[in-house]
Parts: structure tokens; sequence; C-alpha cells
């Protein structure tokens, strides 16, 4: 599985870098705050092969995954960095671990 070009599909499909306030992971997840959730396409993103599931809830994005999370979300940030020529691709915030950011995105969805 190409794991770049999985990484490469979500960003496009989520209306590119600039589309980005935020980006976090989870064991199984890929989470973004959005700055236009009507740029996300979710029936292409669920067409995904590794791509379980998906939720939108107003500006918050959940991708839902079956494994390998942490190489998808390598190649993402990869991807980001590499699109740093993009209007406001350097400002997004990037988050590891159990923050602010994903407790209120994660009651969200719960």
């Amino acid at each position: 599985m190409n794991y770049k070009n999985i990484a490469q599909l979500i960003l496009v499909n989520i209306g590119g870098s600039e589309n980005i306030a935020e980006a976090a992971h989870c064991f199984t997840r890929l989470r973004f705050a959005l700055k236009d959730p009507g740029k996300v396409n979710i029936s292409a993103i669920n067409k995904l092969d590794c791509v379980l599931q998906v939720f939108l809830s107003g500006e918050h994005l959940q991708i839902v995954f079956a494994g390998k999370m942490d190489e998808i979300y390598k190649d993402f940030i990869d991807l980001l960095k590499e699109n740093r020529d993009c209007k406001d691709a350097g400002n997004v915030r990037i988050s590891h671990g159990d923050d602010s950011f994903l407790k209120s995105i994660s009651r969200l969805f719960s």
C-alpha cells in the first residue's frame, strides 16, 4: 500500500493544505479542524482502501483507518511541509497525543 499516495488523496479531498487549521492523529484516526468544511469530498475519502469511516461535524473532520495510521500521518505531515508555499499552509497547527484539540474534537463525536 502506498501511504504517500493515500495521504495525497486525503489532502486533495479535504480542500488542500490551505483548508486545514489543525491536524492531529491517534491510533486509528486523522483529525482535522477545517477552515471550510464545504470543500471536503467525503465520498472520495470513503472510497480509499484503508478508510473505514469519515465523520464531519461542523468544521471538525475525522477519518477512521484500518491500521497503519502512523505511516499515513507521517506521509501526510511530510506533504504539508512540502506545501508550505501554498497560502496559509505553514500555519497548520499539528498536534500529537492528548491535548485540548483532540479532546474538543472527541467530544463532538461522542
